[in-house]
């Protein structure tokens, strides 16, 4: 598949306007179990993007979804990604550029010889998406096997920022930038944290940011992963960050091998 240009993605994407401008996280928890992934989440978002970030509850029993007994260990329900998306596809705040739900619980897609859980997905212009932290714990996704807490929370900004993405119309990058569509944590472990410079183009087409936006904003996102950092974690991003603000930091990189696009294989 041909990768998505820059005129293909000003001509899908919702424009940003002074009505549409805010990004909304749901959370179907309260009180959310991680406050630190959360407010790791939260202020990387509102760097990553530079629009502001506004929370939102709504319990997940009260909405009608859709549920399984949970898989492999990780939690003991899981919650149909369609039914999810559905709500909020009704649910759009009026003043959101788009919503997405931030949930600690394992998603699914209902149908038979569908996948045992689904991470996040999102829609290109209807300003919704939703995305699990669930398995990001964990050092692979098909049983608990607990990883380092800076591996944690970097997944979850990978994700998080990934799916918010889409809601501003980027399609799956064919680089290893976070924009790379990925089967498996092990291809999601190999993805770099920012996007590459044509999926960082777009945004700073669409969201119209200057020199000095791109300047502050690389600021703020290497003040941010300094403050989140757990031990070395963030280290290289930020001395990046701070070292040349107005270039994004990770190279285009064409070579994803076939190992980590098939994903590790499920011991028999």
């Amino acid at each position: 598949m041909e990768p998505q240009t820059l005129q293909e993605h000003l001509r899908m994407a919702n424009k940003v306007d002074g009505a549409r401008r805010k990004i909304y996280i749901m959370l179907l928890e309260d009180p959310f179990p991680d406050e630190e992934a959360l407010s790791a989440i939260l202020a990387y978002l509102a760097a990553f993007f530079r629009l502001p970030v506004k929370v939102v509850h709504s319990p997940w029993e009260l909405m009608g979804l859709t549920t399984r007994p949970g898989r492999s260990g990780f939690g003991d329900v899981q919650l149909s990604m369609d039914d999810v998306l559905n709500w909020l596809k009704r649910n759009v705040p009026r003043d959101a550029y788009g919503i997405a739900v931030v949930t600690t619980i394992d998603l699914f897609v209902p149908g038979p010889g569908r996948s045992e859980y689904i991470p996040g997905r999102s829609h290109y212009t209807q300003r919704h998406g939703a995305c699990s932290l669930a398995r990001l714990c964990s050092e692979v996704d098909w049983k608990v096997e607990p990883c380092s807490r800076g591996r944690f929370l970097r997944r979850c900004l990978k994700l998080t920022s990934h799916e918010v993405a889409h809601m501003f119309g980027l399609k799956h990058c064919v680089y290893t930038c976070r924009m790379a569509g990925t089967t498996s944590l092990e291809h999601h472990d190999a993805t770099t944290l920012r996007f590459c410079g044509r999926c960082e183009g777009k945004l700073q087409h669409l969201l119209k940011w200057s020199a000095s936006d791109l300047c502050d904003r690389a600021t703020g996102l290497a003040d941010v992963l300094a403050n989140c950092s757990p031990g070395a974690e963030f280290d290289d991003e930020v001395t990046a960050l701070r070292r040349r603000p107005d270039m994004p930091i990770c190279e285009p990189c064409m070579a994803v091998t076939s190992k980590l696009q098939r994903g590790p294989r499920k011991p028999s």
